[in-house]
């Protein structure tokens, strides 16, 4: 039914009446028009318009609204090289659910008014991804400050406010300033300048050698709960001072020990004991003074005075004669049987009521362990009633 209420309407059509044309200032139809291909330049209602377009293919459309909706009820297919949403809005007031297939994506703004835009697949850009929030991945929550940690690094060395990341070597060669751990730190070798802590520190070292270590403390006490072991030829607590609170118990073997100063509070049991065989034999390297006296001597008197069963060496002879003039004679190296007695410096002659000591140099002063020491007289002039030989010696 043609309604021409609104104005002129005109109806052509061509012979083969397959073409109509429809001039009107307004017409009114009161029903569908179905037709299989509309050419249009513009459709142009006054009100809402409803558009079945059943199965068919749209083609070069563009839909103007004047503030109004478009609403397109369907899927919309895009051909290959052609472009969809070349610009302006689509604006959703409910839920959108877009499926690009494969196809490309260029140039898409994609606003929500608080709602979530989800993209179900990859996303692949040729250029920068700016975001005014976080990326989220699963329960990581990544903002601006932590990328920023990421940002500028540089690796092997530490910076303020910056992950810290190893460099082709595995190392950390700069940067760091202080190292804080709340649990225990394992490495196999520490090469350090200085290890400064604040509080106390409890280094397990291990089965690890530890070579050139200097420890010093600000009244602290610095505890070693194990043996040290010193090797050849190196310096065992070069200076300062061990201060224990208890017992101590140190094992040298046979190391020597020199410049050591052993002082105790003098309370209770406390003292220095040194052992045979605690530290490596009675090999205890300070000068040692031992004196034997002879009664109402003759010139016929040799004898064994001592015999000891670690090496020594004789630094220095003195004599002291009592009563009489003097006393002539001297200090033998004998066997483990007290025979074959060696000289080990020339005769002293001990003038009565004086010391007298060696010549300073003696020719045989080192007496081989178990061996016997000797005391020959030479001579004696007027009734003495003493003489008394001192030595001082060094165990070897």
């Amino acid at each position: 039914e043609l309604n021409n209420s609104a104005g002129l309407l005109a109806a052509l059509s061509d012979e083969t009446g397959t073409l109509l044309s429809v001039f009107s200032d307004a017409p009114t139809f009161t029903t569908n028009i179905t037709v299989p291909t509309v050419i249009a330049g513009l459709i142009d209602p006054a009100g809402a318009v409803d558009l079945d377009l059943g199965s068919a293919d749209v083609t070069d459309v563009r839909v103007e609204t004047d503030g109004g909706i478009v609403v397109i009820d369907g899927d919309i297919t895009q051909d290959a090289g052609t472009t969809l949403f070349m610009g302006g809005l689509l604006d959703a007031t409910g839920a959108v659910d877009m499926d690009y297939g494969s196809g490309d994506i260029t140039d898409m703004t994609f606003i929500t008014d608080g709602g979530t835009v989800t993209i179900d697949g990859l996303i692949t850009a040729a250029g920068n991804v700016t975001a005014v929030g976080s990326f989220i991945i699963g329960s990581a929550d990544m903002s601006e400050v932590d990328l920023e940690k990421l940002d500028g690094i540089t690796d092997g060395a530490g910076a303020a406010n910056k992950a810290l990341v190893l460099d082709g070597s595995a190392d950390i060669v700069s940067g760091l300033v202080n190292l804080t751990a709340s649990t225990t730190i394992t490495v196999p070798t520490v090469l350090a300048g200085l290890i400064d802590p604040a509080g106390a520190v409890d280094l397990d070292l291990g089965s690890a050698d530890v070579t050139d270590v200097r420890i010093e403390t600000d009244g602290g006490v610095v505890v070693i709960d194990g043996d040290i072991t010193q090797d050849a030829g190196t310096t065992l607590f070069a200076g300062g001072l061990i201060d224990a609170t208890g017992a101590v118990d140190m094992d040298y073997g046979s190391a020597d020990i020199t410049d050591h100063t052993f002082t105790t509070d003098g309370t209770g049991t406390g003292e220095i004991v040194l052992p045979n065989g605690a530290i490596g034999g009675p090999e205890i390297d300070f000068p040692q003074v031992k004196s034997f006296v002879i009664i109402d001597p003759v010139a016929t008197d040799d004898y064994p005075l001592w015999r000891a069963t670690y090496a020594y060496t004789i630094t220095a002879i003195s004599l002291l004669v009592e009563g009489g003039t003097n006393v002539v004679g001297g200090l033998d190296e004998a066997d483990s049987d007290g025979n074959s007695g060696v000289a080990i410096d020339a005769d002293i002659t001990g003038t009565a009521g004086s010391n007298v000591n060696d010549d300073g140099s003696l020719t045989n002063p080192t007496v081989d362990d178990n061996d016997y020491l000797l005391w020959h007289t030479t001579s004696i002039s007027g009734t003495p009633t003493s003489v008394t030989v001192t030595i001082e010696y060094t165990i070897d």
